[in-house]
């Protein structure tokens, strides 16, 4: 007899609490809906249902891969964040709950602008450009990334939002940045770079943030500069002592927000 939804969903629980995951439940739902096709209505109405056993190895695969460490969203491929949902790989960083802070801050400095130019360096998917112009209609932005997963990522969801107009994503190195972003005129350049402590080698993470100090010397000094980071060794790093530092913390992470520039 096959086992139901509602027995699979409990028997995954288990096995994913005992793995210590962060949220065993909602984590088993998570894969079962993405292995069955199926949204949080359609798994509540399919609880009573058996599961096929293909459907089900498939499944305890994906379940077991969870339990041995890998990340959710790079199992599933998805991930969803203030709101909409954006593609993820291995390959590319996971959005992290505390940009949602550095949205929240821009979004409120838009305000009242009827035009607003920005620069992000190190854009990733595209997760910041794309959030901010789909709430404010005054923004446009150049996006830089030097991955190209990310880059192929980030064009992609710029073209299902609709954002072809106002985004544009160029594959390019940091240092190369400056000189070509330098014949533009931006409100204010952004920089949500992945934390060392998390995702590198100490020597790794010092010599990226030192990049984006390289680049950020170079731009004109008129413009706002916003870098969200939780390293404790950043400003060192990048090599320049924040005009303004603001320290946000969200319940979880504590990070700073560094901002640099005359009209800061």
């Amino acid at each position: 007899k096959d086992m139901t939804l509602q027995e699979l969903l409990t028997s995954l629980t288990r096995d994913l609490h005992a793995a210590g995951t962060d949220a065993p439940a909602l984590e088993a739902r998570l894969l079962a809906g993405h292995v069955l096709h199926l949204d949080r209505i359609g798994l509540m109405l399919a609880m009573p249902s058996p599961v096929a056993d293909d459907a089900a190895a498939a499944i305890r695969a994906l379940t077991a891969r969870r339990c041995a460490g890998e990340p959710l969203a790079h199992i599933t491929g998805r991930r969803e964040f203030f709101g909409r949902d954006f593609e993820v790989s291995p390959q590319t960083l996971i959005p992290r709950p505390e940009t949602e802070l550095l949205l929240e801050i821009v979004l409120r400095e838009c305000e009242g602008h009827r035009e607003v130019r920005f620069a992000d360096l190190g854009t990733g998917t595209g997760i910041l450009p794309i959030l901010l112009c789909t709430r404010q209609t005054q923004i446009t932005f150049d996006a830089v990334e030097i991955q190209s997963a990310c880059v192929d990522m980030a064009r992609r969801s710029v073209q299902l939002n609709g954002l072809q107009e106002r985004i544009a994503v160029h594959e390019m190195d940091l240092k190369d940045a400056p000189e070509r972003l330098g014949r533009e005129k931006y409100d204010a350049v952004l920089c949500n770079p992945p934390y060392g402590e998390r995702l590198l080698e100490q020597k790794e993470a010092e010599e990226l943030y030192r990049a984006f100090g390289r680049a950020v010397d170079k731009l004109p000094e008129t413009w706002r500069v916003y870098v969200l980071s939780s390293h404790t060794e950043f400003e060192r790093c990048f090599g320049r002592t924040a005009d303004k530092k603001r320290k946000l913390y969200n319940g979880m992470l504590k990070c700073d927000l560094f901002m640099y520039g005359k009209r800061v």
